[in-house]
């Protein structure tokens, strides 16, 4: 099965835009947002943090009842791929 992912951007904006309750979420989502619109590299920790902002306030439960689990998998997986892509790889408990 098919299933589509987002833009790297739109899905911070989703997050963003999600976040509009959460003070600090949204303020780490919009830095987040205005660097990758300003076409800069977001280092992994700044996803990472906003993902675990997102969830220690419910956000991220809030959208998986929100969203069918295509569409949210489709707004996560772009933030997900891209730490799991510059996150250092421990190899015997060293980087």
């Amino acid at each position: 099965m098919y299933a589509p992912v987002m833009d790297l951007k739109d899905a911070t904006l989703m997050v963003l835009i999600e976040s509009v309750g959460c003070r600090e979420l949204a303020s780490l989502a919009r830095s987040v947002f205005d660097q990758l619109w300003a076409g800069l590299e977001v280092d992994y920790r700044q996803f990472d943090e906003m993902l675990g902002e997102a969830s220690q306030r419910g956000v991220l439960e809030t959208m998986r009842n929100k969203y069918n689990p295509t569409a949210y998998d489709a707004i996560l997986t772009p933030i997900t791929d891209e730490i799991v892509r510059q996150k250092p790889i421990r190899v015997g408990g060293t980087f």
